[in-house]
């Protein structure tokens, strides 16, 4: 390669002024196009279209259930646009378990289960719960206060 360089700088020595140059075959030094970086602006805008809308449903959904655990029973109000009540007396409360994801131990949640003899709502499962152990000890001291002061007792056929 490197003879050819030099005798192209000696044609260019010899060329004379205002002579149209014999430059050779023409060769590719580079390719390219533009980068996808230059759309992210709208790769992101297009995401909050799409999902901007479900995450607001989904934060408004959980800001607009509220559970309440008395002494008694446990009430769950749900609803964004209209309000559903629901009531589980605490006698009929057959087992309450927590259960945990990865995630929601890191920030100390997690989802009770409520399984109960209540034949509208045999499965209650109340996820994302701040202190899930505590609150499920609450319901076993009043589900089992409940059930002494009514003289509820559980058979178990099997």
């Amino acid at each position: 390669m490197r003879p050819m360089i030099e005798e192209n700088a000696t044609e260019a020595a010899h060329a004379t002024p205002g002579a149209p140059q014999q430059l050779g075959p023409e060769e590719t030094v580079w390719e390219g196009g533009p980068s996808q970086w230059q759309n992210i602006g709208w790769w992101i805008a297009s995401l909050l279209v799409i999902f901007l809308p479900v995450a607001i449903y989904k934060a408004i959904k959980t800001a607009t259930t509220d559970y309440t655990l008395t002494n008694q029973r446990l009430r769950i109000k749900t609803g964004i646009l209209s309000r559903q009540t629901e009531e589980i007396e605490l006698y009929r409360v057959r087992d309450t378990a927590v259960r945990q994801s990865l995630f929601e131990r890191l920030f100390g949640l997690g989802t009770i289960h409520v399984s109960s003899s209540d034949p509208r709502t045999p499965e209650q499962p109340m996820p994302a719960i701040k202190d899930p152990h505590g609150v499920r000890e609450h319901f076993r001291k009043y589900t089992e206060q409940m059930r002494r002061s009514r003289g509820v007792r559980d058979i178990d056929i099997s």
